[in-house]
């Protein structure tokens, strides 16, 4: 998955994730995910529990499409690296 070019449904007038918040977390976890197992300093519980602030009347990222995402790439970070394969 190539996290840094990720996009995301866009939400106006319902609630949504701040898209700054959500592109530093993916930012953090692309640089985690290059590294060994061994030395992530990520865990995958911060992913799956992280908060966001909500936006409503202003651009924000779908919840549940950022949740979804954030899910898959919590199992990732528990994974080894393909280097350590």
């Amino acid at each position: 998955m190539d996290i840094l070019n990720l996009t995301f449904p866009r939400t106006k007038f319902r609630r949504g994730y701040d898209g700054q918040e959500v592109d530093q977390l993916l930012g953090l976890i692309s640089a985690n995910l290059a590294l060994p197992l061994a030395e992530r300093t990520l865990r995958p519980d911060q992913v799956t529990s992280a908060c966001f602030s909500a936006t409503q009347f202003r651009d924000g990222y779908d919840e549940r499409e950022v949740d979804r995402v954030l899910e898959q790439l919590a199992v990732e970070l528990g994974l080894r690296s393909p280097s350590e394969l």
